[in-house]
């Protein structure tokens, strides 16, 4: 029973034992939501690049990567991710997902919490039951995010408009706006988080296919990356946040 809806976060990360030190895209955390469907994903997205693109919680998130470098198997492969491998974001993620707190007249709360909502890394996209789509959400650089919703299995990623365009009719909604006569409806609210996501990267084919390979195909693969940056981090034995702190 529910609208239910899993969010994913994934990065660039060197996997373990490689020799050439590329990145590829894995999954570093999923979240479950029993309720969430409609505006609602495009709403919490929005808080999570928020809170994401603070530059304290950028510092951290950028140390739990740092730290997840070379430490695990691509998909399906050893060594697997543990349930968290990188906490901070998650906790991020479910505030985010959870709490709205923008609007007085409008708090929003919902969601069961970490302990019963988080998901393994190493699963599907779509392993759980699933209602209303999956987002997933790039953070391999926490100032310039990307995202993408994926409404059905073997579907296609889209951006806001996509996915909103599964519940209403964006063009219906704007003429309701301008007459004047929806003030505090879901067309008001619906084009403004639409709204909200503009100008944000959205992700490629490619990137999901690297995540899951065994889910999505690679028709047009992007270059590879550039791994210079990558490299220069792992050998510059760069101290974390928490060595500092001491």
């Amino acid at each position: 029973m529910g609208q239910r809806h899993q969010v994913f976060v994934i990065a660039r990360l060197i996997p373990h034992g490689s020799t050439t030190a590329r990145p590829y895209y894995r999954c570093i955390g999923a979240y479950h939501h029993q309720w969430c469907y409609g505006t609602l994903p495009l709403a919490a997205t929005r808080r999570f690049l928020a809170l994401i693109q603070n530059e304290d919680n950028g510092e951290i998130i950028r140390d739990e990567l740092r730290r997840a470098q070379y430490k695990y198997g691509r998909r399906r492969e050893s060594p697997l991710m543990p349930v968290m491998p990188c906490p901070y974001t998650l906790l991020l993620l479910a505030q985010a997902w959870n709490i709205d707190l923008g609007s007085v007249e409008d708090a929003y709360a919902s969601g069961a919490g970490l302990e019963n909502s988080i998901l393994n890394p190493n699963m599907g996209s779509f392993d759980e039951d699933n209602d209303d789509g999956i987002t997933i959400i790039d953070v391999t650089d926490p100032s310039d995010p990307a995202y993408c919703f994926v409404y059905r299995p073997g579907g296609v990623p889209t951006d806001m408009k996509g996915y909103i365009a599964e519940y209403y009719d964006m063009s219906d909604m704007q003429k309701l706006v301008e007459s004047g006569e929806t003030d505090g409806t879901i067309a008001v609210h619906a084009l403004k988080v639409v709204s909200a996501l503009e100008g944000v990267r959205v992700l490629a084919p490619d990137a999901l296919a690297e995540a899951w390979p065994d889910e999505y195909n690679i028709d047009n693969p992007s270059p590879e990356p550039d791994n210079t940056e990558s490299t220069e981090l792992q050998n510059q034995n760069v101290p974390s946040l928490v060595d500092l702190a001491l």
